[in-house]
């Protein structure tokens, strides 16, 4: 899985890192913590944080050797491409609707922070994140900015993904697209992505791409291990009807996370749903697979 390969590729740099420094360079490093402690006193809705001000102490080093594939001349351009990712790492956090509104929004002061040299092209920002940035590379950049992001809150005491929620967006396919399925319901062909986001901080923490007829349902135990094994401690999820089957619900309590949700008023009552009844069905199904494999 790309997930486990970029946890051990960050681990790997900053054991090399740190082994690296003598203790002039250990003086340097405990200043620019201390910098990044004094933008982050306190960040409240009143005082809030630039994200721009949080993205420039992100680290891309660890992960841009996912570049190699789409940079055929990746060993000459490699010292460039921390800024733009770091740049991407802004569009993701900033809540802006588009790269251009991105752009739009940094001066070139900002994108000095972000490491350029000046104000870089439209042009060449767009094809970084919707051309460079691929299917297969999106996942693992995604991964980075979450790890490091939480890395840098936790510093704060700022819990990142303790509340969040959890929704499919429906994506229009393009007309020659023969894979894409048609959907009765959306009333056009296409895809959905199924987000999982940071309720208080407006953070996008994973997504699963699937087929726009395919069960939302199935990804919310994906996701919630996904954030598990990225260190993030779940405690609340808001979901709608389609994730709330019985199978989600039972195995998000058993992991300590409260599913909030609105009831159907189709729904049923079951004796089944009870949480006694869960518990000892659950309990029962855990016993018998431990049998099985013993």
């Amino acid at each position: 899985m790309p997930e486990i390969d970029i946890e051990k590729q960050v681990e790997k740099y900053w054991e090399n890192f740190r082994r690296q420094l003598n203790d002039e360079d250990v003086e340097k490093l405990d200043g620019l913590l201390e910098e990044i402690e004094e933008h982050f006193i306190d960040p409240t809705q009143d005082s809030p944080v630039k994200a721009v001000d949080f993205v420039k102490w992100l680290d891309p080093e660890p992960i841009l050797d996912v570049l190699k594939k789409v940079y055929p001349y990746f060993k000459h351009i490699r010292h460039r491409l921390g800024p733009r990712m770091r740049f991407f790492a802004y569009f993701m956090v900033s809540r802006r609707k588009n790269v251009w509104q991105a752009y739009h929004s940094l001066s070139e002061e900002e994108y000095m922070q972000l490491g350029f040299t000046s104000k870089p092209l439209y042009e060449l920002l767009r094809e970084f994140c919707y051309e460079r940035i691929g299917v297969e590379e999106f996942p693992i950049v995604l991964c980075w900015v979450v790890k490091e992001t939480d890395f840098l809150l936790k510093k704060q005491g700022i819990h990142l993904g303790g509340e969040t929620f959890q929704d499919a967006t429906a994506v229009r396919s393009l007309k020659d697209d023969k894979q894409a399925k048609y959907s009765g319901y959306y009333k056009h062909s296409g895809y959905k992505m199924d987000y999982t986001i940071d309720a208080n901080q407006g953070v996008p923490l994973d997504y699963v791409p699937m087929g726009i007829t395919e069960d939302e349902g199935k990804n919310l135990k994906v996701s919630q291990e996904h954030l598990a094994f990225l260190g993030i401690t779940e405690e609340i999820r808001v979901i709608d009807d389609k994730y709330a089957t019985f199978e989600n619900i039972a195995c998000s309590e058993l992991k300590g996370i409260s599913l909030y949700y609105n009831i159907a008023c189709n729904w049923v009552y079951k004796k089944e749903g009870e949480p006694g009844m869960i518990k000892q069905l659950y309990h029962n199904r855990t016993f018998a697979l431990f049998n099985s494999q013993s």
